[in-house]
């Protein structure tokens, strides 16, 4: 019985705690100065940190002048301890593990900024190449 009676406050404080609020999340984008939009919301130029509500995924979409649309996904994860207590799709046993996300811009090649390889001129080589060659008459 007195089992019980221990175990009882642990069981209430495990209760208590969830995954529930906010967090301070840092996004990134390489270069920086991208137009940041989160879950359809404009939120601010990267870099910035801004508070996220931790129960739910994150859809993050970087837009800069002169680079590909880049797109990003957080998805959360099950905290092992708490879905006891809640089911796996409860927003109280789901939290968000990273406090920050990096992007990479791909920049879009222009007139401008294309830059063609130089290569070797073609000197032959390969297949027939003498001059008195010519091909079987079938």
């Amino acid at each position: 019985m007195k089992s019980v009676q221990y175990l009882m406050p642990v069981v209430v404080a495990l209760g208590l705690i969830s995954c529930h609020g906010t967090k301070e999340f840092t996004i990134r984008t390489e270069p920086s100065g991208a137009q940041i939009f989160l879950n359809g919301k404009e939120v601010g130029t990267s870099n910035l940190t801004l508070e996220v509500e931790q129960e739910q995924d994150l859809g993050i979409v970087a837009i800069k002048p002169g680079y590909q649309v880049a797109t990003k996904t957080v998805v959360t994860k099950v905290n092992p301890v708490l879905s006891f207590i809640w089911t796996d799709e409860s927003p109280y046993a789901r939290y968000i593990d990273e406090d920050e996300v990096t992007i990479p811009l791909q920049r879009i090649m222009t007139t401008e900024t294309y830059r063609p390889t130089t290569l070797e001129p073609y000197t032959g080589g390969g297949g027939r190449t003498s001059p008195g060659w010519k091909p079987k008459q079938r």
